[in-house]
């Protein structure tokens, strides 16, 4: 049929951001702070060695239309990411024209409204902290949204804050800082701009928070002029690193406090549509300041990142972008990365096609939510094998408005669905290494659905209810196929945009097992479930489980996230002083071993350190709860 056609995949492009661009989503998140008609390509290129290249960057760094800075691995000066930041225009065409014949990595998109620009301002004058923290101290870092950074749990004093560093994403016309701590946009304060602003807005033996948040919303567009009473942010920071005023070092109150409030728009699209680019930033931002924190070459500082986010779907091997970024944390020496062990136990997001040549073929119906103002992906993906082995999955669907079947196709083609010619459907097939050399791959077959609220007559919309998707396998041996539909549901303290979708309830290849966090599943990363305090510490009925498929990778260990099955949510602080909230979910319990790690010496392996204090109170459920409980004290 003439609606749906083959294509060609853009060199190098991921399929989410192919299809955030094509499908123009953000035309969909009404109410975002981000303008859809700002945006713009940020262009990653990994290995800076050709001369080429950085001629290429250096004409796009003389230009007004582009920003260009440097990112470098941990372990290397050699190498690193070179990104340009592009207003939108016919140049940017010209430019992606070209870097085709490049080896490039295409990024997702990025505001230009919230480039840098060279304001300055007496109040915000560029002053990174002078303090030389020693090697038994413990940086508390956090990558999260919406932190209320002058709550009292997060200060020393009335007006003397124990955060070294914040960077809000969000934000424009912001000042300059340092060139060796500079970053793509938003605002930056430092320890000294912000005890500026405590001790300004401090008045009658407090701090007016509201106004401080609402002076830098007014100055800078930062979003914090509208927060709610109850933040997940500034929650898990309290569980991670809050204490009163005035507590000892050795506990918490004196130490450093790093943090990164992610931009509305990457938090409120919950599949991680958006986030990619801006957590990769944060993890290398983090790595960058820490450095800057060493007293000396030989000395290491210990650093405990807490980053409570998660996806469904994903590799879920340790190869995707976002895992092989959070992976550089624990690579370094005395540092930690923790995240949750995922909420989605009892989702039905997770099936498992078991094929054979002599079955090669598998169907399985998914319920496509109705108004729903996110996307739908669902990713299906094959396991390891040599490369020449891999053939490509064959996908076919029926859906409320029709059938529709793939013929043979290369790796990097798809189809894509356009009735009365307006783009509805992609299918994405990847062959994605898992060796050096190239000689083992895995598969992805995967189709990204446009939403489905059909409430606004210019956008275009899929069709809601039951889709069923099929495919063939065409192996030679025997195989276990694993499906994910990737998170597409709303996320706490913002609209409510999303609306999961799910497979309908009663297959028997819908599976609970495998349901894990797909960015918890990075490499040396430690991953936390959650457990019920009273009663017998079961399992949180929501907290995901781990599979032996995963290469081993399941929860390490799990801390409480509820107080009991009739009183879910742990309490802590709200986001103003002497609030409090109760949140629930795995998010909470991940900060909680975050602070038991910043308490402890784990030496090179903090996974290997909680998977040990955690086996001494087994549990029956491993793939839930990992090698045991920690009992920590009550917030």
């Amino acid at each position: 049929m003439s609606d749906w056609k083959p294509y060609d995949t853009m060199l190098g492009e991921t399929p989410y951001s192919d299809w955030r661009v094509v499908a123009e989503v953000e035309k969909y998140l009404r109410g975002s702070t981000f303008d859809a008609g700002k945006l713009a390509r940020a262009i990653r290129h990994i290995e800076t060695g050709s001369s080429f290249v950085n001629s290429f960057f250096e004409l796009l760094s003389r230009s007004d239309n582009f920003a260009v800075s440097t990112h470098f691995s941990p372990d290397s000066k050699t190498s690193g990411s070179r990104i340009a930041y592009a207003s939108p225009s016919t140049l940017v065409d010209d430019v992606f024209r070209d870097a085709r014949d490049l080896d490039f990595e295409f990024g997702p998109l990025v505001d230009t409204a919230i480039l840098r620009t060279d304001r300055t301002d007496a109040m915000y004058e560029p002053s990174f902290p002078t303090t030389n923290w020693n090697n038994e101290d413990a940086i508390c870092a956090i990558i999260d949204d919406s932190i209320g950074f002058a709550n009292a749990r997060f200060r020393k004093s009335a007006t003397e804050t124990r955060i070294e560093a914040l960077w809000i994403m969000d934000g424009t016309n912001a000042p300059s800082i340092p060139e060796e701590f500079e970053v793509f946009g938003g605002l930056v304060l430092f320890r000294d701009q912000i005890n500026t602003l405590l001790r300004r807005f401090y008045s009658d033996g407090a701090v007016d928070e509201a106004a401080l948040y609402a002076h830098l919303d007014s100055e800078f567009d930062v979003g914090l002029g509208t927060l709610s009473s109850e933040t997940h942010g500034t929650h898990v920071l309290d569980l991670f690193a809050g204490a009163e005023m005035g507590t000892p070092p050795g506990i918490s109150g004196e130490r450093p406090i790093i943090a990164i409030v992610l931009p509305q728009l990457a938090v409120r699209d919950s599949s991680g549509t958006h986030s990619e680019f801006f957590v990769q930033e944060a993890v290398a931002w983090i790595d960058n300041l820490v450095r800057n924190f060493t007293t000396s070459e030989e000395a290491e500082l210990k650093l405990v990142t807490n980053f409570s986010f998660g996806l469904l779907a994903g590799p879920h091997d340790g190869h995707s972008l976002l895992e092989k970024s959070l992976a550089t944390i624990p690579a370094r020496p005395r540092s930690a990365a923790v995240l949750p062990a995922g909420n989605s136990y009892d989702s039905r997001t997770h099936a498992v096609a078991e094929v054979t040549p002599d079955h090669p073929s598998f169907s399985i119906n998914l319920e496509i939510s109705p108004l729903n103002r996110l996307s739908t992906f669902v990713e299906i993906w094959r396991p390891a094998r040599p490369t020449e082995k891999v053939p490509r999955l064959k996908l076919s669907f029926d859906t409320p408005w029709g059938s529709l079947s793939e013929d043979d196709l290369e790796f990097g083609q798809g189809f894509e669905w356009c009735p009365a010619g307006k783009l509805t459907m992609r299918t994405y097939h990847l062959s994605a290494p898992r060796s050096h050399d190239g000689s083992i791959s895995r598969e992805l077959a995967m189709f990204a659905v446009l939403p489905t609220d059909a409430s606004d007559e210019n956008l275009p919309f899929a069709p809601e209810g039951k889709w069923t998707v099929s495919f063939t396998a065409n192996g030679t041996e025997e195989e276990v196929v694993d499906l994910w539909i990737q998170r597409g549901g709303s996320v706490f303290g913002y609209p409510n945009l999303g609306r999961q979708s799910r497979f309908i309830s009663g297959q028997p290849s819908i599976k609970n097992l495998g349901t894990l966090n797909a960015l918890a599943t990075a490499d040396k990363v430690v991953s936390v479930g959650g457990y019920v305090r009273s009663g017998n510490f079961e399992p949180a009925s929501y907290t995901s489980a781990g599979s032996q498929r995963f290469y081993g990778r399941f929860p390490d260990v799990s801390a409480p996230s509820d107080q009991s099955r009739s009183v879910p949510g742990i309490v802590a602080s709200g986001t103003f002083s002497g609030s409090h909230a109760s949140l629930s979910g795995t998010s909470v319990a991940a900060p909680q071993v975050a602070k038991m790690l910043a308490n402890s010496d784990f030496g090179d392996d903090a996974k290997a350190f909680v998977e040990q204090v955690g086996s001494k109170f087994p549990t029956r459920d491993p793939f839930r709860l990992g090698y045991g409980r920690l009992f920590l004290p009550k917030t």
